[in-house]
């Protein structure tokens, strides 16, 4: 299946063997020998493969697509992917509004903290 894929990629970008070799590294023979017999490669050859091909080894190897969002409980997921829509300025200011939110809630914390222990 990993050579599979390896095709499929090639042929929808119309790119050709030669040209995923060298973009990769991949050694020529190596290529030839393991795609030829169906051996999966090496880690380092496949990584080198799945960058040049921009995607991963994941997807290579089992035909799915990496979701770094999948841990994220729902409205986390929303920000992620809300953010990644953001221009690079932007998201410099959400960040700063951000790090504003979490030193606010420090304060609130300790100011809480210290009316607490006063009161016992």
């Amino acid at each position: 299946m990993f050579w599979q894929r390896i095709r499929q990629l090639l042929d929808r970008r119309g790119l050709s063997d030669a040209w995923l070799i060298k973009q990769s590294g991949v050694a020529r023979s190596s290529f030839n020998r393991r795609s030829k017999n169906g051996k999966l490669p090496y880690l380092d050859e496949a990584m080198s493969m799945a960058a040049a091909l921009d995607t991963t080894v994941e997807y290579l190897m089992t035909g799915e697509e990496f979701d770094p969002y999948a841990q994220l409980d729902p409205l986390s997921r929303q920000v992620c992917e809300a953010l990644m829509e953001l221009s690079d300025k932007d998201k410099g200011k959400v960040l700063t509004a951000a790090n504003n939110l979490l030193s606010a809630q420090e304060t609130d914390e300790t100011e809480k903290e210290a009316r607490d222990g006063s009161n016992v």
